[in-house]
């Protein structure tokens, strides 16, 4: 898990930055990127975030949700929505323990959008693979920090769960801006 990174793009609340920096320390991530962030200061993420220092410390600011991914292997991308048809949506229980895996030797970001709309198109196009969370059809939106809380949870419980000798043998995989790259001479 230590090569995971959790990705807010154009987050709109200090204080869900704040529960989403105690949710990562409470399942043991370490890597917050935030992609044009709203202004805060880290007093108000650490009125939520108790204990937090050193995650917030190292949280790290981008401008473009492009930068944020280059150096990353795999973008999972989180919606409320089935964006079947449009990529791979994939239940994060059963994509948990891939994740897992993978997150040892490879880094995975899991890609979470504003409060307000989620991740738009862009933003969607992405991620290799978009991930969802089974909710109630009716109401089916969380708010951003029960998200990413719910999503590090199964990775986690998929890690601790996780057989070691049982990971497949992987060769090594392009990074984000290598792929881009690749993807503009197409």
């Amino acid at each position: 898990m230590k090569e995971m990174v959790v990705v807010l793009h154009r987050p709109e609340d200090p204080v869900n930055i704040g529960a989403v920096v105690r949710a990562m320390k409470n399942m043991g991530f370490e890597h917050l990127r935030l992609v044009q962030p709203v202004a805060y200061e880290a007093g108000e993420l650490l009125r939520v975030a108790h204990h937090c220092e050193d995650l917030v410390e190292r949280i790290e600011h981008y401008s473009t949700l492009d930068e944020a991914l280059a150096d990353v292997h795999f973008v999972v991308g989180t919606a409320a929505i089935d964006h079947r048809g449009r990529r791979t949506t994939a239940d994060i229980r059963g994509l948990a323990a891939e994740l897992a895996g993978h997150a040892a030797t490879q880094r995975i970001a899991l890609l979470f959008g504003p409060e307000a709309d989620g991740l738009d198109r862009a933003a969607l196009d992405r991620c290799h693979l978009v991930a969802a969370l089974p909710t109630n059809p009716d109401y089916p939106a969380l708010n951003l920090a029960q998200s990413v809380l719910l999503f590090l949870y199964e990775v986690r419980m998929a890690a601790l769960g996780a057989d070691p000798a049982a990971s497949p043998a992987t060769a090594p995989v392009a990074a984000q801006a290598d792929l881009e790259r690749l993807f503009a001479r197409t």
